[in-house]
């Protein structure tokens, strides 16, 4: 089993902290005092991030002073918990667990860590608080939708910009060898951000490590995967075994947040949308080597595809990780054999409508379709089963039955429209419910327990 997965009901964001920001044109926050040196021209670095500084403007108006007491830098942060904001994610590793595991642990760190979505969580933050004021002013239509729009904006970036990150962490974070003080090779762990947060696609190649860029970081990594196995140091690598240069995982990620659905997608792992009257939306497409825009990349970036895989080898065009296929010097992240670049899909939310969300890995839709796996799910529902816990394991159950021999991760999110559908159910069924998954598991039991008794008749006939 190497999948990973995140279940996460809120976030936490910590972001900069100044009293009385304001928003800049290009929505980013700024302290008054930076502000105010800025328009004479002069240098607002210091005054802007001088903690003593702030902490006396704080306190000569009053201001409240953010809980923390990690030091000086710490001080200059605050904490926005996001209730109302909710991420899920299945990560389907292959070529060893390294890259899910971690992804699974990274991830929403790394997202909440972007300045886009620090930029989104001030706005958002910000906004809901003077939605909740007494002073709101009326706003135009027009005006709402700009700001509807750069929120969007926000959250699509950083979805993909994060994607990018945690590919170039998995890669800084592979054990390299460097030279010590004594001439002699030691082996170190060492994690490098990589990229721009600011950037709209963070194409930057240059890892601040010795100078490499990402595919030359890359190169010598997997090959010394290859060659240095006989090496006694490379035991000593706590990821060693675990396929830490040549492991890979896809990714699909959902982010719900009070108004939409967000899901970034790269891989074969799926994603869909149940709602009211049997309506099924797809918030991913797989991305498979023999696709006609996955296969113009693969071909131009020097490689091939044969049996519907990368080379003969890798099954998916996306995903994170699998850098013996991210080798090429001459070309960006985007346009590798194999491109952490995840595709988005937005999906506006109806509390009325909305049943569920599901998320899974191929092992599962190897079996079933979209509409196979809803109703499925509905039927389990039907019979009266309410834990989303037990609705999982019943549909591996299923695809276990139907065949498959991949690993599965199955994550259903209840969405408000499902509470609705259970109450209907409960009407049509005059307030009776049904056994749900136990009363399946003992059918079973009861059907095998049959079976077995008319082999042990047969036999001694």
């Amino acid at each position: 089993m190497e999948d990973a997965h995140i279940c996460e009901s809120h976030l936490v964001v910590r972001v900069p902290f100044w009293p009385n920001a304001t928003i800049n044109n290009d929505g980013n926050a700024s302290s008054p005092a930076a502000a105010a040196h800025d328009e004479e021209g002069g240098d607002c670095k210091d005054k802007g991030e001088n903690d003593e500084n702030l902490m006396e403007t704080m306190d000569k108006n009053h201001l409240p002073i953010p809980l923390v007491s990690a030091g000086p830098a710490e001080s200059q942060n605050e904490y926005l918990v996001l209730k109302d904001h909710s991420i899920f994610a299945v990560f389907d590793g292959h070529g060893g667990d390294f890259a899910a595991k971690y992804a699974a642990k990274h991830f929403v760190r790394v997202l909440t860590s972007l300045t886009t979505f620090q930029t989104y969580a001030r706005l958002y933050h910000d906004c809901k608080k003077q939605r909740q004021g007494e002073e709101d002013t009326p706003k135009s239509e027009q005006e709402v939708t700009a700001f509807k729009m750069k929120l969007y904006s926000l959250l699509e970036q950083s979805l993909r910009n994060a994607f990018y990150e945690i590919d170039n962490e998995l890669l800084a974070t592979c054990k390299q060898p460097e030279i010590n003080s004594n001439g002699n090779n030691s082996r170190k762990r060492t994690i490098a951000h990589v990229g721009n947060d600011n950037s709209q696609q963070p194409n930057t190649t240059v890892l601040p490590i010795h100078g490499q860029t990402i595919q030359q970081f890359a190169r010598d990594i997997v090959h010394r995967g290859e060659v240095d196995k006989d090496d006694s140091s490379f035991g000593e690598d706590p990821h060693y075994g675990t396929g830490c240069g040549t492991s890979g995982t896809t990714a699909v990620v959902v982010l719900i947040t009070p108004t939409q659905v967000l899901c970034a997608n790269a891989g074969d792992s799926r994603a869909i949308f149940s709602k009211a009257n049997g309506h099924i939306i797809p918030l991913s497409y797989d991305h498979k080597p023999s696709d006609e825009y996955e296969l113009s990349r693969i071909v131009n970036a020097g490689g091939f595809v044969s049996n519907d895989r990368i080379n003969g080898d890798l099954a998916v065009a996306r995903g994170l990780g699998d850098f013996r296929f991210k080798l090429n010097e001459h070309l960006p992240p985007d346009l590798q054999k194999v491109t952490a670049l995840p595709d988005i899909i937005v999906l506006n939310l109806s509390t009325e409508e909305d049943l569920f969300i599901f998320i899974g890995c191929d092992g599962i839709w190897d079996v079933c379709s979209n509409a196979e796996l809803v109703e499925n799910i509905l039927t389990i529902f039907n019979e009266g089963e309410t834990s989303l816990g037990l609705v999982c394991e019943e549909l591996m159950d299923v695809c276990l039955n139907k065949g498959s021999k991949d690993n599965m991760t199955a994550l259903v999110v209840a969405l408000p429209g499902l509470k609705k559908y259970f109450e209907e159910q409960l009407q049509q069924n005059n307030g009776s419910i049904g056994g749900g998954v136990a009363a399946r598991r003992l059918e079973r039991a009861r059907l095998l327990e049959e079976a077995r008794k008319v082999r042990l008749n047969s036999r001694y006939r």
